[in-house]
């Protein structure tokens, strides 16, 4: 979809002696509960989003995009999985140099790196970075490895808390997300956490599916709390949307959850695609759906109230954006045997970057938006390369 929200971007930069230290993993310290109206008050609220910046309507207007050359930012002794935020404030990108080792550097909105590069040892099972979350005073960059020592492969899930320095703060916290195969989603960063809803996984006997808030101190300090529901769409991916602000809400086929606690929220049938606002303030929670799942030129508003309740307009609409959503920007990345493409503000920008992979896009191929421009991160081989793609 040419709206659909921000792509995280995945690269790395190391041009500085890196700072070295030795990371433990803490195990996992949560309290699980059963659903209630109490739920909400194990951990402190999150607050409301912090997520990366949304282009101005000058720049959505943009329709010609083209590539600058592009600069080797480090090197990596495996095939480099990289996660990358930016938020109002700057961004960090994290990415594993080598088996043991993971990396950590700010960078700024042009995609200059910005300070220097924190270097540290890790256990064999956090050598790849998963994501990374903005929060108002923190990074968190989610670690993950795949244990296929059970009968069915599962899914293990740390968080690494980082300073605006680009410094790790603690050790990595392994996340309760219990013995399921995936994680279906992580939430955007609030100012002071972050959510991961795990839905059921039946080959690994798992039934429920679980929402597990991680909260960051002020001093950095993390902790988290479980959650766990009946799951609305056993064995099939929930697709959770989130939206955080005065309250901190997933949206769910005829589900919701709002601060904790699930209520029933039957969905439109009329409805095939359905898209939510980020962030929002007061008991109503913008919505956006699509008649046609594949036709996104035919809109219907509406909003979503907090005891679950979904109203759309009657009327179909087909002119620009509505607010809140006449800001958003997508990146697409298209990638197979004719080369690898870029899709930004509807103008499709074919990539010519020296050894950029056709293959294992949003692995070693992606793009973050830093509110001015597009950075389009790539691997060839074992170099990481960056690159600016204004478009104007």
């Amino acid at each position: 979809m040419r709206w659909l929200p921000l792509l995280l971007l995945l690269f790395a930069c190391r041009d500085r002696a890196p700072t070295e230290a030795k990371v433990d993993v803490d195990q996992p310290q949560t309290k699980t509960v059963a659903f209630s109206k109490e739920v909400a008050k194990s951990t402190p609220p999150i607050g409301a989003l912090v997520g990366p910046p949304t282009p101005t309507a000058a720049r959505v207007k943009a329709r010609s995009c083209a590539e600058t050359k592009p600069v080797e930012l480090a090197t990596a002794q495996q095939l480099a999985v990289i996660g990358a935020g930016y938020g109002p404030a700057g961004g960090l990108v994290a990415w594993s140099t080598d088996t043991r080792k993971l990396a950590l550097r700010t960078f700024d909105a042009k995609g200059q790196p910005t300070g220097e590069t924190h270097e540290l040892d890790v256990p064999a099972q956090l050598d790849r970075t998963y994501s990374v979350r903005v929060l108002a005073n923190h990074y968190v960059v989610f670690l993950g490895e795949t244990d296929y020592a059970g009968p069915a492969p599962t899914r293990k899930l740390f968080a690494l808390v980082v300073g605006k320095d680009g410094a790790a703060i603690g050790k990595p916290l392994q996340i309760d997300i219990g013995n399921r195969a995936m994680v279906d989603d992580i939430s955007p960063g609030a100012a002071n956490g972050v959510l991961v809803y795990a839905g059921a996984t039946p080959s690994t006997g798992v039934k429920d599916a679980r929402l597990v808030t991680i909260y960051v101190a002020p001093d950095g300090a993390v902790s988290q709390s479980v959650r766990d529901y009946p799951d609305p769409v056993p064995g099939d991916r929930a697709l959770p949307r989130f939206s955080l602000g005065e309250h901190a809400v997933i949206v769910l086929p005829d589900h919701v959850i709002v601060d904790g606690e699930m209520r029933a929220s039957k969905s439109d049938p009329a409805i095939e695609g359905l898209y939510v606002a980020a962030t929002h303030t007061g008991d109503k929670i913008p919505l956006l759906g699509l008649p046609k799942l594949l036709d996104d030129t035919k809109r219907r508003y509406g909003t979503l109230a907090i005891d679950g309740t979904r109203t759309f307009e009657a009327k179909v609409e087909t002119g620009p954006l509505r607010a809140p959503f006449e800001d958003l920007a997508s990146w697409s990345i298209s990638s197979g045997d004719s080369g690898t493409s870029v899709t930004a503000f509807d103008k499709t920008v074919a990539l010519t970057f020296p050894g950029i992979p056709k293959g294992l896009m949003g692995i070693t191929t992606n793009v973050v938006w830093t509110g001015e421009q597009a950075l389009v991160l790539f691997v060839a081989g074992k170099s990481v390369n960056i690159a600016s793609l204004p478009c104007n």
